[in-house]
């Protein structure tokens, strides 16, 4: 699945939404800040400011100054209507809804992880399959309702997505030769992949946001993600998402030391923001007087 700034080693049928829709996403950073205070990430103003550089950094419109984020639904109805067709984004609003209706203790997290390939600029069809294969997996909805109101498309990706496996902890890596056979595993659309990936992102995001409900194998889903799911998005070509997996495993794996350096880098986070603003808009400029249309990404 061709994807914005991460090129995949096999060619699939483009999946990217059109050039021009919506707002440039905002360049990923190697680290995600936490904040302290959990119940509330404006805890203390170094929180507060690691807070908003990484929602920045993963694409979050950012909130009031006094009211709460927008929810992970109400980021993706709102990137969908943006950046997709009307058709499209009622399918994927249907499928949300489902979620919404069958898994209403999971269905944040599933949010979280279509806006984990809303940012990779997937489709429709990608969207909505996130949404609905851990219904499948689950037995909350059956194949036949799947089939007959998403089409078969929908329904053919989202019956590909395999569901995570919960294995013992590893005490080294995942071995090359394990990974290379999982890569296989999965059917010729590597979008199903991409599906799994972000579908632990989603996991994790929400864990990491909602402490008070991490199962007691929290630190096992991360040891797996590392293991498993960040070398497959090397092997992809998935910077972004590798990044954003090794962030939150990190988090999970090693609190402390998160903590402490993530501490250290919001001040250098803050001016490097700064100046990739004034970089962009130099360049639009630039660009604008030549008369070459173009977006600027960075």
């Amino acid at each position: 699945m061709p994807l914005s700034g991460d090129p995949v080693p096999r060619e699939q049928p483009s999946t990217v939404s059109p050039p021009g829709q919506g707002s440039p996403p905002r360049r990923e950073t190697q680290l995600d800040p936490p904040s302290t205070d959990r119940s509330s990430p404006r805890g203390d103003p170094g929180a507060r400011k690691a807070s908003a550089l990484r929602d920045a950094a993963h694409g979050v419109a950012p909130g009031s100054p006094s009211g709460p984020l927008p929810s992970p639904t109400e980021l993706l109805l709102q990137g969908v209507r943006q950046k997709l067709d009307e058709g499209s984004a009622a399918a994927v609003e249907r499928a949300l809804r489902l979620a919404e209706s069958l898994d209403p203790a999971g269905q944040m997290s599933l949010a979280r992880a279509a806006n984990a390939l809303l940012a990779q600029q997937a489709d429709a069809d990608a969207l909505s399959s996130v949404l609905l294969a851990p219904l499948l997996w689950s037995r909350k909805v059956t194949r036949e309702h799947i089939h007959s109101t998403f089409g078969q498309r929908i329904y053919d990706l989202a019956a590909a997505v395999k569901a995570p496996s919960r294995g013992a902890p590893r005490a080294q890596p995942h071995p090359s030769k394990e990974t290379q056979a999982l890569l296989k595993s999965f059917t010729s659309d590597l979008r199903t992949v991409l599906l799994a990936v972000a579908l632990r992102v989603g996991e994790l995001e929400h864990l990491r946001e909602h402490p008070e409900e991490s199962p007691p194998n929290t630190v096992e889903i991360a040891t797996e993600a590392m293991d498993i799911f960040v070398p497959l998005c090397g092997r992809l070509g998935l910077r972004k998402l590798r990044r954003r997996l090794e962030d939150l495993s990190f988090q999970v794996l090693e609190p402390d030391s998160y903590e402490a350096l993530a501490r250290e880098a919001a001040g250098l986070w803050e001016q490097e923001e700064a100046s990739l603003v004034l970089l962009r808009e130099r360049v639009g400029r630039l660009l604008a007087h030549h008369h070459i249309d173009a977006r600027v990404e960075c």
